[in-house]
């Protein structure tokens, strides 16, 4: 599993990720990896972006290289999918969260069930804005096995939001101020009711909690905000007991309509030596 962030603020929209990944070999066992790219730019002409995380290959095929498909489909460069061209002048976030289903679920995933070694859900984010919009806009689809969770679809206004997904309990200690085990830690020890909990932690998060993201924070500060987030849950993972689940660089994007889709720290530029 990997960590994504999706950040949004007045400014913008910011997306981010750490590098490693997992692949299975045919004796079993497990090869990690820290080079994949997780964070992808859709369009050359839009404000659009995407995450995508918790595998890194379906059936034989690359996550990053149907990526890359989907992107040539959406700019009309693939002759048998000129239907899937989209028009800068009209897009909607929503119309390539569609697109990116049919490719990665319809088309790749569902028909490898059978085949595939992992149970690990495929977490996909899209983000960006629709034409003529000043609106961000944030849809997540989640799939597991012939399970397709989502369309989540958000539209935040004149607030400050972070999205995480994956493994992020280091990144959710620093942004909350406790673990997000703690509400079952209380429960189960008989501190807090269950039907209590939720208020309680509401409360908990109200006292303790340090905003880091506020609605008119510029873009550039959120987008280090997130690289810290990601950083720290990076750090987290090495040092703990646990398997290192997340690691390698930071991968880092920012959207706006006025700059469109800009890469911060971008996965080709963590190259060997």
């Amino acid at each position: 599993m990997s960590i994504a962030i999706c950040a949004i603020v007045n400014d913008g929209i910011v997306l981010g990720s750490d590098s490693a990944a997992t692949t299975h070999l045919e004796d079993g066992s497990l090869q990690a990896y820290g080079r994949c790219q997780k964070v992808f730019s859709l369009h050359e002409k839009t404000p659009l972006g995407a995450i995508v995380i918790g595998l890194s290959d379906i059936a034989g095929h690359s996550v990053s290289n149907l990526m890359y498909e989907l992107s040539e489909r959406l700019q009309g460069r693939r002759r048998d999918h000129r239907t899937w061209r989209i028009d800068p002048e009209s897009v909607t976030v929503e119309e390539v969260a569609e697109r990116l289903k049919q490719l990665l679920f319809d088309e790749t995933y569902r028909p490898a069930i059978e085949e595939m070694e992992s149970d690990h859900p495929l977490i996909c984010y899209i983000a960006g804005y629709s034409k003529h919009s000043q609106q961000p806009e944030f849809i997540e689809y989640g799939f597991q096995k012939d399970e397709v969770i989502g369309p989540t679809i958000a539209r935040p206004k004149n607030t400050a939001r972070i999205t995480y997904g994956g493994t992020y309990e280091g990144a959710l200690r620093l942004d909350f101020g406790f673990s997000p085990q703690l509400s079952a830690a209380l429960t189960e020890l008989g501190i807090v009711k269950e039907d209590e909990i939720q208020d309680v932690m509401q409360k908990v998060q109200e006292r303790v909690r340090q905003p880091m993201l506020f609605p008119g924070t510029p873009l550039a500060e959120a987008a280090r905000v997130v690289n810290f987030l990601v950083e720290t849950q990076i750090q987290f993972s090495e040092f703990t007991p646990d398997p290192d689940l997340v690691g390698g660089a930071v991968q880092l994007a920012t959207i706006s309509p006025r700059s469109g889709f800009r890469w911060l720290h971008h996965p080709e530029e963590n190259h060997p030596d």
